[in-house]
């Protein structure tokens, strides 16, 4: 699923009131929604008499049927000669769960077509499980928490007794450093 969504600014020069923006407003709007199946509205600017942005919205099932949808609004917007177009701006955002490339191809389609054994699917969902438990640098310095906690599996036959205060401080500075080391562009020669 697609949703274009487009935002026109008019240039309403001759309002000399809130009344007579409105008219202008409003026959723009009554015009694109008896022509067109789009949702449209007056999203900024309502209280600037010489000035309204007019929000549009489309959902198609394809990327450039959506684009297409709010093309064909703005240039009948700028045809209409109600008022002029200051400015526009258009953007098609996908919703669900593909991803798509900057030329338009799913991301998900090309997985779906992937087939895969029974053991790589266990062996990827292994490694995404170690991924989770690892920690990142922010975390590990306290500056993030993690939004859920993920158990820390031990190994077997390594019981650990909890840290004291001073030594689980000089674990984490050792932890820090050797974080700090493994840090892309940072040599050991550069440090202050």
């Amino acid at each position: 699923m697609f949703v274009a969504v487009a935002r026109i600014t008019l240039s309403i020069p001759d309002s000399g009131s809130l009344k007579s923006k409105r008219h202008v407003v409003h026959k723009v709007l009554d015009k694109v929604k008896s022509r067109f199946n789009v949702s449209i509205a007056e999203v900024e600017d309502n209280d600037l008499w010489q000035k309204a942005t007019i929000g549009v919205a489309a959902v198609a099932n394809d990327h450039a049927f959506a684009q297409e949808s709010v093309d064909k609004v703005l240039r009948f917007v700028e045809e209409l000669y109600v008022a002029p177009v200051l400015c526009t701006s258009t953007e098609v955002i996908p919703m669900g769960g593909e991803l798509y490339g900057d030329d338009g191809s799913s991301f998900g389609a090309m997985a779906r077509g992937a087939h895969r054994s029974l053991a790589e699917a266990e062996a990827e969902a292994e490694r995404s499980e170690t991924w989770r438990s690892m920690r990142t640098l922010a975390e590990a310095e306290g500056e993030v928490s993690r939004s859920r906690p993920q158990p820390r599996v031990q190994p077997a036959g390594k019981a650990r007794k909890p840290l004291g205060e001073s030594e689980r401080e000089r674990a984490l500075d050792e932890l820090r450093q050797r974080m700090r080391a493994l840090r892309p562009g940072e040599n050991e020669g550069d440090e202050d």
